[in-house]
């Protein structure tokens, strides 16, 4: 199984995570405010998940999954962290407030272009969702 780091830690993280634990991979998950916020998290997801910071998180894994918000190119991971790995694009393009964004180019051509040493792909996502109570981390309910 691979190991994946999670780089955001919202509905989109959260849920991808709970999705590869499940899927029997081990999971790093990390945000912006650092890893003893993810204790909950990390717990309710169970024995293949920790909690990381964003650079060790990308150093540790073999696929890294974006998903903070396209506003934060500074919640990226450094770029030789990913070199040589596959980084998932699941960005999505909105502002501040929750607004779509008014920037021209697409998440992965602007937000990511600093990772280009990594093997990037774009993934679709969605701003409003709701998962299955079966896939919902314990945290979420």
């Amino acid at each position: 199984m691979s190991k994946i780091a999670i780089i955001g830690a919202g509905n989109i993280g959260a849920a991808a995570a709970k999705l590869f634990v499940n899927a029997g991979h081990d999971v790093a998950v990390s945000n912006s405010r650092g890893p003893s916020t993810l204790t909950p998290l990390v717990n309710s997801l169970g024995p293949h998940a920790r909690a990381m910071t964003v650079a060790d998180g990308a150093r540790w894994a073999d696929i890294v999954l974006l998903a903070v918000p396209w506003r934060s190119p500074e919640a990226l991971p450094p770029a030789d962290a990913v070199a040589g790995k596959i980084v998932i694009d699941a960005m999505n393009p909105y502002g501040c407030r929750a607004r779509a964004s008014s920037r021209r180019s697409i998440p992965s051509t602007s937000s990511t272009s600093s990772l280009a040493a990594g093997r990037i792909c774009r993934s679709t996502t969605v701003m409003r969702f709701s998962l299955p109570e079966t896939t919902k981390p314990q945290s979420a309910k």
